[in-house]
């Protein structure tokens, strides 16, 4: 069992995901394009929208990972040195930027910038950067960062409320899956949202059941496994056909962000799995072990400031730059902050071993 779970393709499906949020970002940016090709093209790459990819990836390892080990201490331990020293660290890089290239707010006080600061070293990463509209794009995509780590907290609790009720946890789940599709339903549906509205969809509540997608194919995984391992083919024609049955019936999908319905959802959710077990050795043998996700997603914004300030290069030269960047800057992350981080895990499914991998 310990084979079949670290034999994988998980990391290659974060980068994928990671990447497909970069260059999303990139094209709304930049724009290199007004031709009607163009507008196929971002649809097309929507199809395999990053940010839903990354809830269902975390709700199956995370269930697996608090199942193999339920011991609350470790599991937050573990967690927090997924997420905050490379976190941290690109918080020090950003202000590092936003210094060397002058960019000031006069209206804001030493207050605002010491809670934004707080915010982002801690659960908060959905406030918005007080900084000037121009960059936005430097905390693009964070809020899921403060919705994983609101996430990592409702698990553990959500099973340990099961067991004390003496419920099933399976049906917990499910109520809990359908309250926060119905939010999320209902928000969608509304024309103008009110100031707790929007400040709603920055926190886990909309998007909880995309992650208990995740967590509940974990968990009927032994029955799942042989309709869905070494599989991804037919998963993929059949998620790409129902999307494309849902547009010609007009059915809302927005492509490329989470907004999916349920059946697309689940079917890129068999997808999502299906190619993990499908040719399990192919992300080892391209990745040798390198898991850069996570900072290309922390800095594909941090890049894309910062080409635009200096002015280097626009349209699709500035999106190849920006990804090409991206991927080096996450790369030295991952060899220098990350990865040394991750050894002191304990318990993990997928352990990082400094002597293995070389360092002190």
């Amino acid at each position: 069992m310990a084979a079949d779970w670290r034999v994988n393709n998980f990391d290659l499906i974060r980068l994928l995901a990671a990447l497909q949020v970069a260059a999303t970002h990139s094209l709304e940016f930049f724009r290199p394009s007004t031709a009607p090709w163009y507008a196929v093209l971002v649809r097309m790459l929507g199809l395999l929208p990053g940010v839903p990819i990354f809830f269902i990836v975390s709700g199956f390892l995370l269930a697996q990972s608090y199942g193999c080990s339920p011991d609350l201490r470790n599991y937050l331990r573990n967690r927090c040195l997924r997420i905050f020293p490379a976190l941290w660290v690109h918080l020090v890089a950003a202000l590092a930027v936003i210094l060397a290239t002058g960019v000031t707010a006069s209206t804001l006080t030493t207050r605002d910038w010491l809670l934004w600061w707080f915010g982002q070293m801690t659960l908060f990463q959905g406030q918005g950067a007080p900084l000037p509209a121009g960059w936005v794009y430097l905390g693009m995509g964070l809020w899921t960062i403060a919705v994983e780590l609101e996430f990592y907290l409702v698990l553990p609790a959500a099973l340990c409320l099961a067991q004390i009720a003496n419920l099933r946890s399976r049906a917990l789940l499910v109520v809990l899956f359908l309250a926060s599709f119905a939010i999320q339903y209902h928000l969608t549906g509304l024309r103008v949202l009110s100031d707790g509205q929007v400040v709603l969809l920055t926190t886990l509540v909309p998007y909880l059941w995309m992650f208990l997608v995740g967590v509940l194919m974990q968990l009927g995984w032994p029955r799942l496994r042989p309709y869905l391992a070494g599989h991804a083919t037919w998963w993929l024609a059949a998620y790409l056909g129902a999307c494309l049955v849902f547009w010609r019936l007009r059915v809302p999908i927005t492509a490329g962000t989470v907004w999916l319905n349920p059946v697309c959802l689940l079917l890129l959710a068999a997808t999502t799995l299906s190619f993990a077990f499908t040719v399990p050795n192919l992300a080892r043998r391209l990745l040798r072990e390198r898991d850069v996700s996570y900072g290309l997603y922390l800095y594909h914004g941090l890049v894309l400031l910062l080409v635009q300030q200096l002015g280097a290069l626009a349209g699709w030269a500035g999106l190849a730059m920006v990804l090409v960047l991206g991927v080096i800057v996450a790369s030295l992350s991952w060899r220098y902050v990350e990865r040394p981080f991750l050894a002191h895990k304990r318990h993990a499914l997928h352990p990082v071993y400094s002597a293995h991998h070389g360092f002190a």
